[in-house]
């Protein structure tokens, strides 16, 4: 449990800095509670992993990307598994080589292998 506490206090000093102001309702116990009841991804329906860098991990998503001004508050995120927040990350930016990887690791979603 403290591990996961640090984690979350060191991904909350990383969106205070990335976001600039530091305006965030999210605090360190709604980051780990959001964390311990994600079980399903609700994109894919996979179940989720604790364990970090995996790609069946938790994540946050941010619904409206700070790029496009969405914020990092409640209303504005929601936990994922990495691989379809690489797929977001793809769809967004289209990187073809973060595309095969989110079909390997999702092959039922892949379009070629379902015309087949």
């Amino acid at each position: 449990m403290a591990n996961e506490r640090s984690r979350a206090w060191s991904r909350r000093r990383h969106y205070l800095r990335r976001f600039g102001q530091g305006i965030t309702d999210v605090t360190v116990d709604e980051d780990l509670r959001l964390r311990r009841e994600a079980v399903l991804c609700p994109l894919c329906g996979v179940v989720m992993t604790n364990l970090p860098f995996l790609p069946h991990s938790k994540e946050f998503d941010h619904i409206v990307t700070a790029a496009h001004g969405g914020a990092h508050e409640l209303s504005n995120i929601r936990v994922i598994c990495r691989a379809c927040n690489n797929h977001a990350r793809v769809v967004e930016h289209g990187t073809d080589g973060q595309l095969r990887e989110f079909y390997r690791a999702h092959p039922e979603l892949d379009p070629e292998r379902r015309a087949a």
